[in-house]
């Protein structure tokens, strides 16, 4: 026989709290792992280390540079419509689009070809 009648009110009381405690305690544990990946993605100290299977790739890389309106972009595209495959990196969305559209239809080597933005 128990000498003090709310002996269960506190024992439920101790559960309540237990299971309180633990959940701020994961809760604290989501956060850490949360900033410690934020941490990790926004540590940008060596960028050597990112993507290796990448940097162990074999390319070529051609750079066209030139004074203004010396043809630098007209050259680069009709080699990009001949060649089996490319890429175009445009400084605006809107050259982007037009070189999308003049790719495709054509208009630029007399070649249709297939191209995605």
């Amino acid at each position: 026989r128990n000498l003090w009648p709310g002996w269960r009110c506190f024992s439920q009381v101790n559960k309540t709290m237990l299971r309180f405690h633990s959940s701020v305690s994961a809760n604290k544990q989501i956060q850490d792992f949360h900033s410690d990946s934020i941490r990790a993605i926004a540590d940008l100290r060596s960028p050597h280390a990112w993507y290796p299977a990448a940097r162990r790739m074999r390319r070529r890389w051609i750079a066209h540079v030139g004074p203004t309106n010396s043809g630098k972009t007209f050259q680069a595209l009709s080699r990009l419509a001949s060649s089996p495959e490319g890429v175009y990196c445009g400084p605006l969305r809107l050259l982007a689009w037009e070189i999308h559209e003049k790719l495709c239809e054509g208009s630029i080597e007399g070649r249709k070809v297939f191209c995605a933005l």
